[in-house]
């Protein structure tokens, strides 16, 4: 029987009645969900981590291989891990008391890199982002591990500028595994540096790449342009990926874009493939859940990440 988000939401909502040593924790914010987990931050003793519980039977192999090795690994970008068994104790759908594994990730001081993205106003500033990249390549091949989730939303920046990420639930002993993620998050810095460029020399209100009315916010290496030709996406670089062919586009979340075609609106996949067709009036993705509320002729459908759909249309609007 694997655990739900409301298990631990109601754990959270009353912690010293379903932890056994965290029930002094603080909940700070909502619970995310990912593949495996769904996380929560808190604070305890005056210090904030990162919960994780299993969502799926098989979540924790990855984390009780890496949990013991870090214990003997000495590097400042890998926080403490610690998984606590049989932690949450809570009741299956049988009313029968049940327990399972909690992880906890320490949580560094810093803000999100994505602030320091944000910010990034001359060459200077993309200078010294580039180089804590660099650094923190330095550090993983050093230790011997590879995160395997790093990305821009999983990194914290400190006030030195160096750079520490967080989320290690998916981490091996190992180094390498992170040069694509580390590539991918040079080329946004990058991108951001000639946007500050051409800002800082032109028109602050015309387009960042050439044959474009606009360009959007780069995400997950790619950014949404319009064009006489109608709505593509260009990358880092300003080089086209997607041709322009909607008459609409929403930036990337988690590898899926909504569009607005001839025909009605529709999700795509970084390659502009539709994943679900576009015939709808409506289509609302949720990157946390991966499910898409889609509404045709006044009744709501719900469709998952695959773009299978998993509830029947109906006047009610579905629960994603």
């Amino acid at each position: 029987m694997t655990t739900t988000i409301s298990d631990l939401r109601r754990t959270l909502g009353s912690p010293a009645a379903h932890f056994r040593r965290l029930g002094k924790a603080v909940c700070e914010g909502g619970i995310l969900r990912t593949t495996c987990f769904a996380e929560a931050t808190i604070r305890l003793d005056g210090r904030a981590f990162t919960l994780f519980m299993p969502l799926t039977g098989d979540a924790m192999t990855r984390v009780e291989r890496f949990a013991p090795l870090r214990r003997h690994l000495v590097s400042p970008a890998v926080p403490q891990i610690e998984i606590m068994c049989d932690e949450m104790i809570y009741e299956d759908r049988l009313a029968r008391h049940a327990a399972c594994d909690i992880i906890i990730e320490a949580l560094p001081q810093g803000r999100p890199l994505a602030d320091a993205m944000a910010s990034i106003e001359n060459s200077e500033d993309c200078a010294a982002l580039t180089a804590a990249v660099d650094a923190l390549e330095r550090e993983l091949r050093r230790a011997d591990v590879s995160h395997n989730n790093l990305r821009v939303e999983n990194i914290l920046i400190d006030d030195d500028g160096a750079l520490y990420p967080v989320r290690w639930i998916y981490a091996t002993a190992g180094a390498g595994g992170d040069t694509q993620a580390l590539e991918a998050i040079r080329a946004k810095i990058a991108a951001l540096g000639y946007a500050a460029a051409d800002m800082a020399s032109s028109d602050p209100y015309g387009p960042a790449v050439a044959g474009t009315y606009g360009v959007g916010m780069l995400s997950e290496g790619l950014a949404p342009v319009e064009t006489e030709q109608g709505w593509g996406f260009v990358d880092g670089m300003g080089r086209t990926v997607i041709e322009a062919r909607f008459l609409w586009a929403n930036g990337f979340r988690e590898g899926r874009a909504e569009v607005q075609a001839p025909t009605g609106m529709g999700l795509i996949d970084k390659r502009g493939r539709y994943i679900i067709e576009p015939v709808f009036d409506i289509v609302d993705y949720d990157p946390v859940t991966g499910n898409s509320q889609v509404r045709r002729g006044g009744q709501w459908a719900l469709f998952d990440y695959s773009g299978r759909q998993i509830a029947s249309f109906a006047e009610t609007q579905p629960a994603l």
